[in-house]
């Protein structure tokens, strides 16, 4: 009894951390898209500093998950449990990763505002990838389904909103064909943007499959 108490424990840790490495990567993404709105260099900085902690943090999950699944069988609820939060990590880490990106290609981009229509557009992007995120993580801690589908949904928007971008940054070359460079950064951070969404889908992914043993094809690796 008292070793089935002790797992019980190390799962409930574990929901623990990977509820807080998703807080930290939202709030890395945040950070990051103000850093590109008011071009705060030392932030943009620190936020690809800070983005050593969450590869850390991935390990650190990585190894509990397999430390867990190792330890003894698990039944099927937690096995279920344990490999979504393994799936969720890599997806967590994926998105810090893209956090640093934006905060980087902050640093060569002027601010945006000199271009409202386009501020716009991956402005909304920008705030739908925050909300999927949330979303997801949110059907992992209630084990909320429904919450769960709601984020793939929101995943068509953020696809026109990219299909949006890319038209209007290829419509602005051909009357001004000099402004490739930055033509070529807005669309990097779109993009950036868009995998951000994508991920997050596959966290609702794995959300779902932790409840329901129901697996789907993720987005990305």
């Amino acid at each position: 009894m008292k070793v089935r108490t002790a797992y019980e424990q190390e799962l409930t840790n574990l929901d623990e951390m990977v509820s807080a490495m998703g807080k930290t990567v939202s709030d890395a993404l945040h950070s990051a898209i103000l850093v590109w709105q008011n071009g705060n260099k030392d932030k943009a900085k620190a936020i690809m500093a800070a983005d050593e902690g969450v590869n850390q943090t991935e390990k650190q999950i990585e190894h509990l998950c397999l430390t867990l699944l190792l330890r003894q069988t698990p039944v099927a609820g937690d096995l279920r449990r344990v490999s979504a939060a393994l799936k969720m990590d890599t997806d967590l880490e994926r998105i810090g990763d893209h956090a640093q990106d934006i905060a980087e290609l902050s640093l060569a981009m002027p601010l945006p505002q000199n271009h409202p229509e386009w501020l716009a557009v991956v402005q909304r992007m920008a705030d739908t990838a925050q909300k999927m995120i949330t979303a997801a993580m949110e059907s992992f801690r209630a084990q909320d389904v429904a919450k769960a589908q709601a984020v793939r949904s929101w995943d068509d928007a953020q696809d026109a909103d990219f299909v949006k971008i890319k038209s209007l940054l290829a419509s602005h070359l051909t009357t001004s064909p000099t402004d490739m460079d930055e033509v070529l950064d807005w669309l990097m951070l779109a993009k950036y943007l868009e995998r951000v969404a994508d991920h997050a889908v596959n966290l609702a992914d794995w959300a779902e499959f932790s409840v329901t043993g129901l697996h789907k094809n993720t987005r990305l690796l």
